[in-house]
């Protein structure tokens, strides 16, 4: 059955639309509070530019950026690739909270990652394609 556009408007106006469109004024009110350079998109690109920063520090000599090129031109999936990405970031994140990089990496701070791994209750398969994810690198 097909409405015209005022009939279906006519018909929704005093119900469940009334809801909708305060939720919609409220929304255009929260954004207009934050300003334009806010929002999700703004957030992702700040969020990214940290990942940056933290790569640069952790991997000085960049070894990541060709690692993940290296996959690419392999042939490994997208999929796979933003999962050693994601891994990598894990563990530049965390050197860079002990002031270390990946030419400080050795066989006691692999184990050290590995256990923090554990502690934050990654599953063993988790744990063991991270631990890959750095023998790759």
């Amino acid at each position: 059955m097909t409405f015209l556009r005022g009939e279906y408007q006519r018909r929704m106006g005093t119900g469940a639309d009334r809801g909708c469109r305060e939720r919609v004024a409220e929304r255009e009110g929260q954004v207009a509070a934050r300003g334009r350079d806010e929002g999700p998109v703004a957030a992702r690109a700040e969020r990214e530019l940290e990942r940056q920063r933290i790569a640069r520090a952790a991997d000085p000599q960049g070894r990541a950026p060709d690692f993940l090129r290296r996959l690419e031109v392999s042939g490994v999936s997208r999929a796979t690739r933003r999962s050693y990405s994601s891994d990598l970031d894990q563990l530049f994140a965390w050197l860079a909270e002990r002031g270390s990089t990946v030419d400080d990496l050795d066989r006691r701070t692999v184990r050290a990652f590995a256990a923090e791994l554990g502690r934050r209750g990654y599953a063993p398969a988790t744990t063991a394609r991270k631990l890959s994810t750095l023998r790759g690198l």
